[in-house]
Protein backbone atom coordinates (compact mmCIF):
# COMPACT_ATOMS: atom_id res chain seq x y z
CA UNK A 1 0.00 0.00 0.00
CA UNK A 2 1.00 4.02 -0.15
CA UNK A 3 -1.23 5.38 1.82
CA UNK A 4 -0.44 7.27 4.92
CA UNK A 5 -2.38 7.42 8.22
CA UNK A 6 -2.27 9.66 11.59
CA UNK A 7 -3.66 8.49 15.02
CA UNK A 8 -5.33 11.44 16.87
CA UNK A 9 -4.70 10.37 20.44
CA UNK A 10 -7.58 13.14 21.85
CA UNK A 11 -9.68 12.06 19.89
CA UNK A 12 -8.72 8.33 19.51
CA UNK A 13 -9.44 8.55 15.74
CA UNK A 14 -7.49 7.53 12.73
CA UNK A 15 -7.33 9.66 9.89
CA UNK A 16 -5.72 9.12 6.50
CA UNK A 17 -3.48 11.92 5.13
CA UNK A 18 -3.49 13.77 1.67
CA UNK A 19 -0.24 12.14 1.07
CA UNK A 20 1.30 9.10 -0.44
CA UNK A 21 4.84 6.93 -1.27
CA UNK A 22 5.38 6.99 -4.55
CA UNK A 23 5.16 3.12 -4.64
CA UNK A 24 3.68 0.55 -2.89
CA UNK A 25 5.65 -1.31 0.37
CA UNK A 26 5.57 -3.50 2.94
CA UNK A 27 8.18 -4.71 5.34
CA UNK A 28 9.55 -1.31 5.71
CA UNK A 29 11.23 0.27 8.98
CA UNK A 30 10.20 3.45 10.61
CA UNK A 31 12.16 5.53 13.43
CA UNK A 32 11.27 9.01 14.51
CA UNK A 33 13.97 11.37 15.21
CA UNK A 34 12.73 14.51 16.77
CA UNK A 35 9.62 16.31 14.23
CA UNK A 36 10.63 13.91 11.46
CA UNK A 37 9.77 10.40 11.03
CA UNK A 38 12.58 8.51 9.02
CA UNK A 39 10.76 5.50 6.54
CA UNK A 40 13.49 2.83 5.18
CA UNK A 41 12.34 1.10 1.93
CA UNK A 42 14.28 -1.32 -0.30
CA UNK A 43 13.96 1.42 -2.34
CA UNK A 44 15.11 4.34 -0.27
CA UNK A 45 14.70 6.53 2.25
CA UNK A 46 11.73 9.02 2.83
CA UNK A 47 11.23 11.86 5.68
CA UNK A 48 7.76 12.72 7.03
CA UNK A 49 8.07 15.72 8.64
CA UNK A 50 5.25 15.76 11.46
CA UNK A 51 5.33 20.04 11.70
CA UNK A 52 4.78 20.51 7.68
CA UNK A 53 2.89 17.27 7.02
CA UNK A 54 5.17 16.55 4.39
CA UNK A 55 6.73 14.21 2.52
CA UNK A 56 10.30 13.99 1.01
CA UNK A 57 12.59 11.26 -0.49
CA UNK A 58 15.66 11.84 1.07
CA UNK A 59 18.81 11.11 -1.10
CA UNK A 60 21.82 9.29 1.27
CA UNK A 61 24.93 8.58 0.68
CA UNK A 62 27.76 6.27 2.30
CA UNK A 63 28.04 2.47 3.04
CA UNK A 64 24.07 2.02 2.91
CA UNK A 65 21.60 -0.70 3.27
CA UNK A 66 20.22 -1.33 -0.39
CA UNK A 67 17.95 -3.28 -1.00
CA UNK A 68 17.20 -4.45 2.76
CA UNK A 69 13.60 -5.08 3.97
CA UNK A 70 12.35 -6.29 7.39
CA UNK A 71 14.52 -4.07 9.08
CA UNK A 72 14.65 -2.93 12.28
CA UNK A 73 15.38 0.81 13.36
CA UNK A 74 15.71 2.90 16.50
CA UNK A 75 16.64 6.11 17.39
CA UNK A 76 21.01 6.19 18.22
CA UNK A 77 20.95 10.07 19.87
CA UNK A 78 19.06 12.96 18.98
CA UNK A 79 21.10 12.92 14.77
CA UNK A 80 21.59 9.28 14.17
CA UNK A 81 19.86 6.40 14.18
CA UNK A 82 20.32 2.21 14.09
CA UNK A 83 19.32 0.15 11.56
CA UNK A 84 19.96 -3.73 11.59
CA UNK A 85 19.36 -7.10 9.83
CA UNK A 86 16.59 -6.99 7.23
CA UNK A 87 16.03 -8.96 4.39
CA UNK A 88 16.33 -9.04 0.23
CA UNK A 89 13.94 -10.11 -2.41
CA UNK A 90 16.11 -13.45 -2.41
CA UNK A 91 15.93 -14.04 0.80
CA UNK A 92 19.37 -13.19 1.98
CA UNK A 93 19.43 -12.31 5.19
CA UNK A 94 21.56 -10.03 6.92
CA UNK A 95 23.41 -9.50 10.61
CA UNK A 96 24.50 -5.95 9.37
CA UNK A 97 23.95 -2.86 11.54
CA UNK A 98 23.95 0.15 9.80
CA UNK A 99 24.00 4.47 11.53
CA UNK A 100 22.37 6.56 9.49
CA UNK A 101 23.26 10.58 10.44
CA UNK A 102 20.80 12.62 9.72
CA UNK A 103 22.97 15.90 9.34
CA UNK A 104 25.04 14.51 6.80
CA UNK A 105 22.31 12.12 5.55
CA UNK A 106 25.10 9.59 5.31
CA UNK A 107 25.16 5.88 6.45
CA UNK A 108 27.89 3.74 7.72
CA UNK A 109 28.44 0.29 7.88
CA UNK A 110 29.12 -0.40 11.87
CA UNK A 111 32.31 -3.17 12.35
CA UNK A 112 31.58 -5.59 15.06
CA UNK A 113 34.36 -4.69 18.09
CA UNK A 114 36.73 -7.22 19.34
CA UNK A 115 34.53 -6.75 22.67
CA UNK A 116 31.90 -8.59 21.54
CA UNK A 117 32.53 -12.22 22.18
CA UNK A 118 29.12 -12.71 20.17
CA UNK A 119 26.73 -11.08 18.08
CA UNK A 120 23.47 -11.61 16.50
CA UNK A 121 22.65 -14.34 13.50
CA UNK A 122 21.54 -13.22 10.49
CA UNK A 123 18.20 -11.99 10.96
CA UNK A 124 14.72 -10.43 10.17
CA UNK A 125 12.07 -8.72 11.13
CA UNK A 126 13.68 -8.26 14.92
CA UNK A 127 12.56 -5.05 17.07
CA UNK A 128 14.43 -2.44 18.40
CA UNK A 129 14.70 0.61 21.37
CA UNK A 130 16.62 3.02 22.37
CA UNK A 131 18.44 2.64 25.58
CA UNK A 132 20.11 5.32 26.34
CA UNK A 133 22.49 7.19 23.78
CA UNK A 134 24.71 5.24 21.46
CA UNK A 135 22.72 2.03 22.94
CA UNK A 136 19.68 -0.15 21.55
CA UNK A 137 18.12 -3.23 22.26
CA UNK A 138 17.75 -5.76 20.08
CA UNK A 139 14.76 -8.56 20.52
CA UNK A 140 13.90 -11.81 18.37
CA UNK A 141 13.60 -11.92 14.43
CA UNK A 142 14.24 -14.90 12.49
CA UNK A 143 16.94 -17.23 10.74
CA UNK A 144 16.94 -19.23 8.21
CA UNK A 145 17.10 -23.32 8.73
CA UNK A 146 19.50 -25.20 6.99
CA UNK A 147 17.10 -26.06 4.83
CA UNK A 148 16.98 -22.81 3.72
CA UNK A 149 13.61 -20.23 3.11
CA UNK A 150 11.22 -22.73 2.15
CA UNK A 151 8.60 -20.27 0.98
CA UNK A 152 8.48 -19.48 5.40
CA UNK A 153 8.71 -22.58 6.80
CA UNK A 154 12.39 -22.34 7.00
CA UNK A 155 12.29 -19.03 9.02
CA UNK A 156 13.46 -19.83 13.04
CA UNK A 157 11.70 -16.90 15.59
CA UNK A 158 14.13 -16.09 18.08
CA UNK A 159 13.36 -14.70 21.37
CA UNK A 160 17.49 -13.89 22.25
CA UNK A 161 17.83 -10.24 23.47
CA UNK A 162 20.98 -8.18 22.37
CA UNK A 163 22.24 -5.26 23.76
CA UNK A 164 24.32 -2.68 20.98
CA UNK A 165 26.34 -0.24 22.20
CA UNK A 166 27.22 1.97 19.30
CA UNK A 167 31.27 4.38 19.09
CA UNK A 168 30.53 6.28 16.03
CA UNK A 169 33.49 7.81 16.05
CA UNK A 170 35.52 4.43 15.40
CA UNK A 171 32.40 2.58 13.30
CA UNK A 172 32.35 -0.23 16.01
CA UNK A 173 29.54 -1.64 17.70
CA UNK A 174 29.62 -4.21 20.25
CA UNK A 175 27.07 -6.96 20.98
CA UNK A 176 25.89 -8.14 24.29
CA UNK A 177 23.66 -10.98 24.64
CA UNK A 178 20.85 -10.83 27.71
CA UNK A 179 19.90 -13.63 29.84
CA UNK A 180 16.27 -13.23 29.63
CA UNK A 181 16.10 -16.02 32.32
CA UNK A 182 17.91 -14.77 35.29
CA UNK A 183 14.65 -12.85 36.46
CA UNK A 184 13.79 -15.54 38.85
CA UNK A 185 10.92 -16.39 37.23
CA UNK A 186 12.82 -18.62 34.40
CA UNK A 187 10.21 -16.41 31.98
CA UNK A 188 10.73 -15.34 28.43
CA UNK A 189 9.07 -14.48 25.66
CA UNK A 190 8.64 -16.98 22.76
CA UNK A 191 10.84 -16.15 19.61
CA UNK A 192 8.64 -13.86 17.17
CA UNK A 193 8.81 -11.50 14.23
CA UNK A 194 7.40 -8.68 13.57
CA UNK A 195 6.58 -7.43 17.28
CA UNK A 196 6.95 -4.21 18.42
CA UNK A 197 9.51 -2.71 21.26
CA UNK A 198 8.76 0.23 23.45
CA UNK A 199 10.87 1.97 25.87
CA UNK A 200 8.80 2.72 29.09
CA UNK A 201 10.90 4.95 30.99
CA UNK A 202 14.70 4.51 30.86
CA UNK A 203 15.08 0.56 32.23
CA UNK A 204 11.41 -1.17 31.14
CA UNK A 205 10.65 -2.12 27.65
CA UNK A 206 7.27 -2.92 26.57
CA UNK A 207 7.20 -6.20 24.35
CA UNK A 208 3.67 -6.56 21.99
CA UNK A 209 2.35 -8.99 19.52
CA UNK A 210 4.29 -10.79 16.80
CA UNK A 211 4.12 -13.50 14.71
CA UNK A 212 5.60 -17.35 15.01
CA UNK A 213 6.18 -18.25 11.19
CA UNK A 214 6.51 -21.88 12.20
CA UNK A 215 2.86 -22.53 13.78
CA UNK A 216 1.66 -19.66 11.98
CA UNK A 217 0.33 -17.74 14.76
CA UNK A 218 0.02 -14.53 16.06
CA UNK A 219 1.07 -13.44 19.69
CA UNK A 220 -1.27 -10.95 21.95
CA UNK A 221 0.11 -10.69 25.37
CA UNK A 222 1.99 -7.92 26.68
CA UNK A 223 6.16 -8.50 28.00
CA UNK A 224 7.67 -6.70 30.29
CA UNK A 225 11.11 -6.65 29.76
CA UNK A 226 13.38 -4.83 32.67
CA UNK A 227 17.25 -4.37 32.42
Amino acid sequence: LQDIWAFDFQQQTWNELDLQLPFAVSRHAACALGNQIIVHTFKGTFVFDTEKCTLSEQVTCGDMPEGLSMCAMAPLNDSQLLLFGGSTKTQALSSDAYVLDTKTWTWTKMIASSSSSSQPPPLASSCAAMVKDNQVLVFGGACLASTGYQGGMGLMPQNDAWLLDVDSSKNTASWTCLDLSSNGKNEAPQGRVAASLSPLGQTSFLLQGGYDPVTKSTFEEPWILDL
